[in-house]
Parts: C-alpha cells; sequence; structure tokens
C-alpha cells in the first residue's frame, strides 16, 4: 500500500518523517527474512530406485560403491545419484562404468561384456640355465631359475623346459576365463616337476613322481602324483606346498590369484636350494648375510635360486618403510624355504586430541564419522590424512560446530576450550497418531538408528526426521518433517486398516481339507484365490507333499493366460503363458534347500512382482519381476495342483492394498 507523505508546511523549520523511516525499515526486514527463509537448504529423503544388472558371462560380483550387492544377473535399488558400478569374476578382467539414478525413471539395464585375462605361464627352477619350448618353438630361456609367458594362447599346448641338469614335458590346454587343465602326466628326466593350474580359490596340482602325501599351508591336500589332486578354498597369495616326508620332503612356494595361471617348479639333484622372501611390497631391497642382492621384489615377493645349502641373515630395505628384524633362513638341498617380513610405513599421517568437549558429542572430520567425545570430554583420533580439514561437533539439543585446521604429517591438531564448546538449538514437534496402540519410531537423516517415541510433544534439535508409525492389522506409514530452533511443528500419521483374506476366500473352499495347522488340497489343477486384482500381499507356508514341483500362477485371466512359478528343492522358476503357449523367463537359487516347506512373501503391485522367503530370522528376497506394458494385478492368484499331486498350506492370509 503506498504511504502518502504530507506536504511541509510553507514556513518554520523542517520536520524529520520518522514514520516514514520507521515503515520502510519494518518492509526491508520483512523482506530479507523471506528471502533467508526460501533460501534454506532442506535435504529430502534418500529415494530408491530399481537398477537391473546384466553381465556375460554371468555369475560376476558386483560392487556398488565398493560395496557387494551380489552376482550377476541380479536387480537391485540405489539411492538416487551418481554411483560406481564394478563387476569382477575370476579369470576375467574387471569392468568400471557410472551409474547415474533418476526419481523420474528408472535407469535402463546396464549390460557388461567382461573380457577374459590373458593366461600366464610361470616357471621356476633351482636351474642355472635352461630353455623353454611352447608347441615345439623356442619362447625365451630361464633368467635366474625363472620364466614368465604373460600371455597364453587359447587351445591346447605341449611345455618343454631342459637344461643340462634335465628335462620336463607336459600338456595343458587353455580356455578362455577358464583354468589352464593339465591334459595327461607330467614328465621329467633328471628333475622333479611339479606343475599347477590355479584361478580363484581353486588349483589343480600335478607332479612328475609319487604319488606322494602334500599339505599346503600345513593342512593335508591329499596324495598327489600323474593323475593330479585338487586343491581349494586358496586365499590371493604365495602358499606353501610339501611334499613327502623326512628326508624325501621337498616344500615349495606357490602363488594363487583371480588371474588364470600355470606355474611350473623344478627340481635338480644338485645341492642348492631356494630362498623365498615375502613382503607384500615391491622394489624392496633383499640382503643376504648383509650384502644386497642384484635383484628387488615383484609382486611382492623374490625368489633367489640355486643358493648354498646353509643358513644365510636375510634383512630387507625400502625407503619410507621400517623392516622387521633380520631372519635365519636354512637353506635345504632341493627345497624352497620362505621368510615373510612386514613392513611398517614411516610416519606420514596426522592426529586430532580434543579436551573439554561436551561429552557424547559426535566428531567428524570433512563430514565423515571419527567417533563420540568420551565421559571426561577427551577425544582423540589417528592416521589422519594431511591436508586442511573441517572438524565438525554434533550434539544433540545442541547447534553444530566446524572449526577448520591445517593437519601436518607427524604433528596433533589440539582443540580446547571455548572452541568446543556448543550452543543449545532445539525445536517442537506435537505428534498426532491413529491408532492409539501404534508404535512410532523416530530417525534423523544422516544418523543409521531409529528410535522409539512415547510422547506426543518431543523438544528435538534442528534437522530433518523422519517418523514412521505401525500398528496391527494397519498398513504402516512414514512421514518426513524439518525441525527449525524455536519453532513449533505439528504431524499427523493415521493408518489404514488391512483387509485380510484367508482359507475362506478360495473359489471352492470346501476342496481343502484340513489336517491339524495345515489346509491340504489334493489335485483339482487351477485353484484360485476368489479376489481380483491381486494388488496387495500373500504370505503362507506351503509344502509339496506328493508330486514334482509347487507350482503357483499369478495373472490368472484363463486357463491359457497366466504366469507361471515353480519351486523345486534347489530352484525357482518362473514362465508366461499366453494363450496357451510357455515361454521361460527366469531360474534363480532360492537358498532353501532341504528345508521341506517354505514360508513365502509374494507382493503383487500392478508394476511388478516381488517373491520372498523366510529363512527363520529375516526376509530374503529371491526374485523381483516387471515389465512395460503388462498389469502384474489383474486376473487372479492360484495354486496349479495337477491330478496325483497334494500341497499343503498353513497361516494363508492376502494383504490387499
Amino acid at each position: 500500500m503506498p504511504v502518502e507523505v504530507p506536504a511541509p508546511p510553507e514556513s518554520g523549520p523542517r520536520r524529520i518523517p520518522w514514520g516514514l523511516i520507521g515503515v520502510v525499515g519494518l518492509v526491508v526486514l520483512v523482506f530479507a527474512l523471506v528471502i533467508l527463509w526460501r533460501s534454506r537448504e532442506v535435504t529430502p529423503a534418500a529415494a530408491l530406485v530399481p537398477l537391473e544388472v546384466r553381465t556375460s558371462p554371468e555369475g560376476a560380483t558386483i560392487r556398488i560403491n565398493e560395496k557387494v550387492y551380489g552376482t550377476s544377473n541380479l536387480k537391485v535399488e540405489i539411492p538416487v545419484g551418481v554411483h560406481r558400478l564394478e563387476a569382477m569374476k575370476d579369470g576375467y578382467e574387471a569392468v568400471t562404468v557410472s551409474v547415474e539414478a533418476a526419481t523420474d525413471s528408472a535407469p535402463a539395464p546396464v549390460v557388461l561384456t567382461l573380457q577374459p585375462m590373458a593366461q600366464v605361464l610361470r616357471v621356476q627352477a633351482d636351474l642355472d640355465a635352461g630353455r623353454v619350448k611352447l608347441d615345439g618353438n623356442p619362447v625365451g630361456e630361464l633368467q635366474e631359475g625363472e620364466f614368465t609367458l604373460d600371455s597364453l594362447p587359447t587351445g591346447s599346448h605341449t611345455l618343454t623346459i631342459s637344461g643340462r641338469h634335465g628335462e620336463a614335458s607336459l600338456s595343458f590346454d587353455v580356455t578362455p576365463g577358464g583354468t589352464p587343465r593339465i591334459a595327461g602326466p607330467v614328465t621329467a628326466k633328471g628333475l622333479r616337476a611339479i606343475a599347477l593350474g590355479s584361478l580363484g580359490r581353486r588349483a589343480l596340482l600335478y607332479c612328475s613322481f609319487g604319488p606322494v602325501g602334500a599339505s599346503i599351508d600345513g593342512r593335508p591336500a591329499g596324495e598327489v602324483g600323474p593323475d593330479g589332486v585338487v586343491l581349494e578354498d586358496l586365499a590371493a597369495g604365495p602358499h606353501e606346498l610339501t611334499l613327502g616326508e623326512g628326508d624325501v620332503q621337498r616344500k615349495l612356494v606357490l602363488e594363487t590369484g583371480p588371474t588364470p595361471t600355470l606355474t611350473v617348479s623344478l627340481t635338480s639333484d644338485r645341492n642348492v636350494g631356494t630362498l623365498v622372501v615375502v613382503v607384500g611390497e615391491d622394489d624392496v631391497s633383499v640382503l643376504l648375510d648383509g650384502k644386497q642382492y642384484r635383484r628387488t621384489t615383484r609382486r611382492g615377493q623374490l625368489r633367489i635360486p640355486n643358493l648354498e645349502v646353509k643358513e644365510f641373515s636375510v634383512q630387507v630395505s625400502k625407503p619410507g618403510f621400517r623392516a622387521g628384524p633380520e631372519q635365519r633362513a636354512a637353506i635345504a638341498k632341493g627345497a624352497e624355504t620362505r621368510l615373510e617380513f612386514r613392513l611398517v610405513p614411516l610416519p606420514s599421517v596426522a592426529s586430532l586430541e580434543i579436551q573439554g568437549a561436551p561429552v557424547g558429542a559426535q566428531v567428524l572430520l570433512d563430514r565423515n564419522p571419527l567417533g563420540t567425545v568420551q565421559a571426561d570430554g577427551s577425544f582423540s583420533a589417528a592416521n589422519l590424512e594431511p591436508g586442511t580439514h573441517t572438524i565438525e561437533l554434533r550434539k544433540e539439543e545442541s547447534k553444530p560446530r566446524q572449526i577448520s585446521r591445517l593437519f601436518r604429517a607427524g604433528e596433533a591438531v589440539r582443540l580446547g576450550g571455548g572452541e568446543v564448546s556448543l550452543e543449545a538449538a532445539m525445536g517442537t514437534l506435537r505428534l498426532s497418531v491413529s491408532p492409539a496402540d501404534s508404535r512410532v519410531t523416530l530417525q534423523r537423516q544422516g544418523e543409521s538408528q531409529a528410535r522409539p517415541v512415547n510422547d506426543t510433544t518431543l523438544s528435538l534439535p534442528e534437522g530433518t526426521y523422519i517418523l514412521t508409525a505401525r500398528a496391527p492389522n494397519h498398513s504402516s506409514r512414514s512421514a518426513s518433517v524439518e525441525i527449525v530452533p524455536g519453532e513449533t511443528r505439528t504431524l499427523s500419521l493415521s493408518l489404514v486398516e488391512e483387509k485380510r483374506g484367508g482359507m475362506d476366500d478360495w473359489e471352492d473352499p470346501n476342496g481343502w481339507t484340513r489336517d491339524g495347522e495345515w489346509f491340504v488340497r489334493r489335485g483339482g489343477d487351477f485353484t484360485l484365490f476368489r479376489m481380483s486384482p491381486t494388488s496387495g500381499r500373500f504370505v503362507f507356508t506351503v509344502a509339496l507333499r506328493r508330486g514334482r514341483r509347487l507350482q503357483w500362477v499369478i495373472n490368472e485371466k484363463d486357463q491359457k493366460n497366466y504366469l507361471l512359478f515353480q519351486m523345486d528343492k534347489k530352484f525357482l522358476y518362473r514362465s508366461q503363458i499366453r494363450n496357451g503357449d510357455s515361454t521361460r523367463e527366469f531360474k534363480v537359487e532360492h537358498g532353501m534347500e532341504g528345508a521341506g516347506y517354505y514360508t513365502m512373501q509374494i507382493k503383487i503391485s500392478p508394476d511388478g512382482i516381488v517373491h520372498e522367503i523366510y529363512d527363520g530370522k529375516k526376509w530374503i528376497a529371491i526374485d523381483s519381476w516387471s515389465e512395460p506394458g503388462l498389469n502384474f494385478a489383474e486376473g487372479k492368484f492360484g495354486f496349479l495342483i495337477p491330478r496325483g499331486e497334494e500341497v499343503a498350506v498353513s497361516n494363508f492370509t492376502f494383504y490387499p492394498q
């Protein structure tokens, strides 16, 4: 509304218009407060978006933002935003892509093709020299008892290693992404030959002599000889293999990992042995009796062949690391002696020390939680990256405080007194819930745990909260509310009663015969539940008393058009039946082999179907199916029980939505 300013008098001194100045100042203040209110950042509750990941070949481990979600092919739900997705499988190169999830549409299925790794040949020997041939063609010479071929061609091959002390040969097959497979006996003249085809946690071990008792890392592995033996559950890295006993005992160090590798180890009858130094770091210097060896470690270890049979003093060193104490190595004829050293990085990190802070306050560094303040007001954290960081203190009923400091390597940042005190910051929430026996929980955004709510008026620190109400026979409900210091918010949570369906709601309830807690149906083909559409949840325990597979149908419109689900002792299957023609869609292991009966939860909506199975502690999703253009809630639900078969169910309930 415009302000009319009266004209000044024609004579006499001018008066200052204090009223006008006050009104204009008030308008400016209100305008500034409105702008400040609208500029506040409100963080919405995290939304989840479905994502499907497929790989060729299947069975790859899927990690999203460094977290393992399962093996392909699989369907998951991820928060809105950009994510780092990685697919890994032993024998194949890992594939990493970025995936963006938005609330307005589900991401397209991610289809990844994994390329087979190049297969590696390693020869380790105590020979002073030797020639290596592949399929009769020279491919290299032993260098200080070692030879490596980083890329074996696919197909069948013959390997020959020869020197003045003897010769060994073997045949093997190479398949893309598979374990190198030795295809026949390992033969040797003047040498003892051992061959290991490894991939991941599994390896195939052969030798040119025996059979002889074998152990791996001190665990018995059976007898090994020309026919070989399978080694299971091998962690990636070096392993100590022991063959035989007493005077004829031989010890070797063999390495396994995700790369398909054929390792051939040869020992002669010379009076020499091999030392294997394992440190887990590359470019580490090794000293024997105080003299530095000419080569340094590769892939975390160093093999030193052709050593005199005696005891050596062994030390290791690398700039930037503190090495462990000297170790002694007794070299034995024809054996490999393994020593492990642990290198400790020299101080290159900073630390934080706090005194006099509020007890129980949460301490964060660059928004990442470090821990909480102890009962004496102190807190400390080590191993922090040097550089400028923001320290934040948070506590309920208080305003957070942020402090920026420069962290230097080997030094501690110390805080105390007024710089770590917190100011109170509270708002009020008035809560209305129905029905009265509802259980309500409250969770502050950014915190991992929800806590129960027992009052209708709450005094809360500033922040965004999610309240969830649950009550028997009602649908649960969640709502988000933002608490502002000094203000009161009101939230109403009214739950909708769930209408249930049970055994009386089958089209032919008399076709079920009661047997204690079970209802049994013999034959009947399509046994249908009368309620349609079927949006909601079916929960029941089911057992196949006679027959080959449990079978149930969803989206049944007539006996030639429905979705068919089947379950045997190991797998869940699903198919589409359209106009009497069947199309197999999916097959997945349900993980309840040998149970005899299954407690199922089937969630049906127009957009999809989710099957869950109860493992005795929690519900586990075993199948999620969605398909554009298909309304899954149309038609009816029921069991398909052919003549001569018998199905029993208990605790059958339908919760419509």
